[in-house]
């Protein structure tokens, strides 16, 4: 898939200062040469220092604060046509060089204003995409399942489907859920289960809500499979815990 580069510009950014949440509908990266402080992509905060990058596919809301002195290198760039490989947003770590490369042939190009300009920086632009596509495994920093994590956390009552979550960070499902279960210990069905019962103890104990009404407000289909799982994962059961944790028998 080309790509056509839309803009390359250099920024300095002074200490404490900040970039206000926003999104557009090219793709960016965003380079931290120098500096520290941290940038939310898609609800996930980031600390990034020199070497790393933000890589922003279109409509990704972002921020940034600059805690130190920042040097910035940014490159904004347009799909000629369909993307079928789409890499996550979030944060990576440019631990070769590699990316840095790409980025100055594009810079070399403007600053001499060589034969062809254009037609070079679009492939180089191209060249710079699947050179973070073919590292990403390797590079990304605590992203895209730091970001899944945080949406099972804040929509756990919800139905979540599992090949949905693997989509989001632009996985197949196998390999979602063995990043997932490396990075958490569990794999996401049971991380959702934990979830679910960590916020149902809380309405056992600091609340009068029936069983019934626990275990849906919790996202579980019945209170019986609510009952079994909670048992499972707790040892008893839904009433025992309340009783033992002071909590009203109802």
């Amino acid at each position: 898939m080309p790509f056509k580069l839309d803009l390359y510009y250099a920024l300095f950014r002074e200490e404490n200062t900040e970039g206000k949440l926003h999104q557009h509908n090219f793709y960016e990266v965003v380079y931290y040469e120098s500096g520290v402080g941290y940038t939310n992509i898609e609800g996930v905060k980031y600390r990034y220092t020199p070497g790393t990058f933000a890589f922003l596919p279109p409509r990704s809301a972002h921020d940034e604060f600059c805690k130190k002195n920042t040097s910035i290198r940014i490159l904004t760039f347009f799909a000629t046509g369909p993307c079928e490989q789409q890499i996550p947003a979030g944060l990576y770590a440019d631990r070769d060089g590699t990316i840095f490369r790409c980025i100055d042939k594009i810079r070399e190009e403007y600053a001499f204003a060589m034969p062809y300009m254009t037609q070079f920086n679009n492939v180089y632009c191209t060249e710079l995409y699947y050179t973070i596509l073919r590292n990403n495994d390797n590079s990304h920093v605590s992203g895209s399942i730091n970001y899944v994590i945080s949406y099972i956390n804040r929509f756990f009552s919800e139905e979540l489907n599992v090949v949905k979550l693997a989509d989001m960070c632009g996985y197949s499902e196998r390999h979602f859920r063995q990043i997932f279960k490396k990075k958490t210990g569990y794999s996401p069905s049971e991380y959702i289960i934990r979830r679910r019962i960590d916020n149902a103890k809380g309405l056992l104990v600091f609340t009068s809500e029936s069983i019934v009404n626990v275990a849906s407000l919790c996202g579980f289909c019945s209170s019986s499979q609510f009952s079994q799982l909670f048992k499972k994962e707790v040892g008893i059961s839904p009433k025992e815990y309340r009783k033992q944790n002071n909590g009203q028998e109802l």
